[in-house]
Order: C-alpha cells, then structure tokens, then sequence
C-alpha cells in the first residue's frame, strides 16, 4: 500500500510538474499574442480614429414610408433584418402619427412575407384580448369600445395606433395575435369593473362589485399628480388596496377571465403604489412582470404550436434595451436576444425616435414637444425631411476597438440597440375620440 501511495505521489509530482511547464509555455505565448493584438489594436485605433460625424454618415441610410409600404435604403435594409430575426423589439417614442404608421407599414410588409403571428405590446394581457376581440367585430366595435373607455388604453386609444393593432389582427392567422404585457393601465378602473359584473356569477358577488366602485369613487389617490385630474377621468385603480381584488377571488371561482382581471388589477395597484415610495424597485417589478407576461406567452405558444412563433414587440423605447436600461433594469429587449435563441432564431432590437421638429400628445389631452435625448448635432445633421437609419451593429465593433469615442450616454444608447431610426417633424396622435 505504501508503495503504491508513494508511486502515486511521485507520479503526481511528474504530471504537475509536466502540467506546469505547459501552462507556463501557453502563458507566455498568450501575452505574446496578446502584446501582438494590443499593439495591432493600439496601432489601428491610432491610424484609424475616426470622428463621430463621419461614422454616422457612413452607416446611415434615408427611410420613409410611401403608400403603406417601407422605401429607401433604410427601409430596405429595416425589412430584410426583420425578416431575418424571430423576435423583432421596436423601442419607440410615445403618442405620434408617424412613428406608427411606419411600424403599421413594417407589420403588415412582414405579414405578407408570412413572417408575423404576434405583436406584443404596452397593454395588460386581459386588455389586449378586449382589444383583440373587438378589432375582430370591426373598426366600429374598436371605436364604440374606446368611446366607452377613453382613458383605460393608452396609446392604443389614437387613431394610428389603432389602424396599427387593426393591421396585426386582421392578418394574422393566431388565435391570439395581441399580447399584452405590461400592468392594467391605471385609469382602466371602469373597464375592469363593468366587465367584473357582468362575469359575476351571482346576485351577491354583482352587489360587492358595486360596493368596491363606490368606495373607490369617494376616495383620493395619494400621488399629488392624480388629484386634480379632470373629473371626466375615473379614478385610479391605486385608490384601492391590492388585497381588495384579492379578498374577491372567492366570487369567481369558475371564471377564468374573472380571475385574470382580479389578478392583474392587483399585482398593478402594488407597482403603481410602489412607485410612489420607491421608484428603483417599482421600476424592477414592472420589469419583471413584463418579462414574466413575455416568456409566459412564447411558452404557450410553443405548447400549441411546433413551429417557431415570428413576434414583433413594441414597447416604449425604454423597455427595449439589450442589457441594462436607462431605469436600471433588465427589461423585455434584453429578454427577446435569450428568448429568440432558446427558440433557435435571433433577435433584432430597434428603436423608431423623434427627430427634429417633432411633437406628441400628453395625458390626458395635451401637445408638446417629442423628447429625445440621443439626437446631437451630429444625427441633427443627418436628418433631412425625412427619417433616417442608423446602422448601430455597423458603429458598435468601433467602439468596442476603441477607435471611435462617444458621451456616456450616446454610447449606452449605441450598444442598446442594432438600428436606431429619427423621424423629423412628427405630429401629435389624434385621439379616437375627441377629448
């Protein structure tokens, strides 16, 4: 026994020992290529730097939308990259006329090519389906339900944004071709309740739906910014207690869209009045939750189907970051790249931007100026009278070898996406009905 540890022992000492030298050998060879490639690098960048301006020349193509159809050398090159990936995230600017008629335009050049079953927006998944089921009855349905419920669906109550949810139901095969993912929007109270009642099963559960709205309209939300709102306007669903909604789950104990609403109104109120108090880890939950209602979808989807789901996603630019976003989050861009590759496809992340001149609509009923904080005056410089394409996956090894030098805050916006597009002049959204 001895002997044969001994012998062990020794023969470990010759394996380390032969490992060791090897190692030794590979560590020098690796900073002598590396030397070699920080010195190749070094060199380039230095023969190589490049301006700002002169690389965004270089990768920028004109793009604009003629008779519902993509044109230019950008709209060319968004097209054929869309068709490429399995999941497509547009990062937009909220509340304009432009900006969804060319994402309208791009959807329905996709559909035509067979290359979409579902768009997944800003909206509750019970929402969507509202919406969904109503598009299918027709525009008039569409429009009765948004005169009904002006304030409860954001965006989707302006008339582009509702020619564009019209395009993605009306050519798409899925049973569900809306996806909903963010929480119900806070003044969707009404919405909700009406729809609760006429689910309830019984005389009594109709009688607490009742007693829940009525408590609810004689309450104030806390948020300053939600007290002197129009009167028109109902109140926030955050004048409740989420353990409110929860408390009700008994009523409908045979109704899966009752508990849907109970449990989306609830899991809402608690980020809506999270927000107040802790804007970070409000922030980090709606996040999750987006990404949660995301993944949840795909995986349906796969369940039904063996064919690998083509999805657009459209979300506020915001949300539709690769990596860490602007709140300090990791949001549905990021999701999409993992989401799009555990499916064997790949992803394409976007973002369709206010350019110069540009103006929206605000809530409730208001107009001004359309924000972007990545247009510097070299984009300005670009941007014509019609959008602009900026290949960012073009600019982006640039960066990364060092050669090209941008502001923090342009170059996180650089990485976050693989196109970026400016749309000059945009008008603000006209609402469905007129406030």
């Amino acid at each position: 026994m001895k002997q044969n540890y001994i012998y062990s022992f020794f023969s470990n000492i010759k394996v380390q020992a032969w490992a060791m030298s090897l190692t030794a050998l590979i560590f020098l060879g690796s900073i002598v290529s590396f030397s070699e490639l920080h010195a190749q690098s070094t060199s380039g960048a230095d023969t190589a730097s490049v301006t700002l301006k002169k690389v965004l020349q270089k990768n920028s193509y004109p793009i604009f939308v003629k008779k519902g159809e993509l044109k230019g050398r950008g709209g060319a090159l968004l097209l054929k990259r869309a068709k490429e990936a399995t999941i497509v995230t547009i990062g937009e600017s909220h509340a304009t006329q432009q900006i969804p008629l060319m994402i309208t335009s791009l959807i329905n050049e996709l559909q035509q090519a067979n290359e979409l079953d579902h768009l997944a927006i800003e909206v509750s998944p019970w929402t969507a389906r509202q919406m969904s089921d109503s598009l299918r009855s027709g525009v008039g349905a569409y429009n009765r339900l948004i005169a009904q419920y002006p304030t409860a669906i954001p965006f989707y109550n302006f008339k582009a944004e509702r020619n564009l949810v019209r395009q993605a139901v009306r050519g798409s095969g899925a049973d569900n071709p809306l996806w909903g993912l963010d929480q119900i929007f806070a003044f969707s109270t009404e919405m909700a309740l009406d729809r609760l009642q006429e689910l309830a099963p019984s005389p009594e559960a109709r009688a607490v739906i009742n007693d829940v709205r009525k408590a609810g309209l004689k309450r104030t939300a806390e948020d300053p910014r939600l007290q002197s709102l129009p009167s028109s306007i109902p109140p926030p669903i955050s004048v409740y207690a989420a353990s409110t909604f929860d408390s009700l789950s008994t009523y409908f104990p045979d109704s899966s869209e009752g508990q849907q609403v109970l449990n989306e109104l609830s899991a809402s109120i608690s980020m809506y009045r999270t927000n107040g108090q802790n804007n970070y880890l409000s922030n980090q939950l709606r996040a999750r939750y987006l990404r949660d209602n995301f993944r949840q979808a795909v995986r349906q989807t796969q369940v039904r189907s063996q064919e690998k789901p083509q999805i657009v996603v459209k979300l506020g630019a915001r949300h539709a970051y690769r990596g860490m976003t602007p709140n300090n989050a990791l949001d549905v861009g990021n999701l999409s790249i993992s989401l799009a590759r555990a499916i064997g496809g790949s992803a394409l992340n976007v973002a369709i931007l206010c350019g110069p001149g540009s103006k929206n609509t605000r809530f409730p009923a208001q107009t001004g100026k359309c924000h972007n904080s990545y247009l510097n005056e070299d984009i300005r410089s670009l941007i014509n009278d019609r959008g602009v394409y900026l290949d960012l996956s073009a600019i982006q090894p640039l960066m990364h070898e060092g050669m090209l030098e941008v502001n923090d805050a342009l170059e996180e916006f650089f990485w976050g996406f693989d196109a970026a597009i400016y749309i000059p002049d945009t008008t603000p959204a006209e609402p469905i009905i007129s406030p």
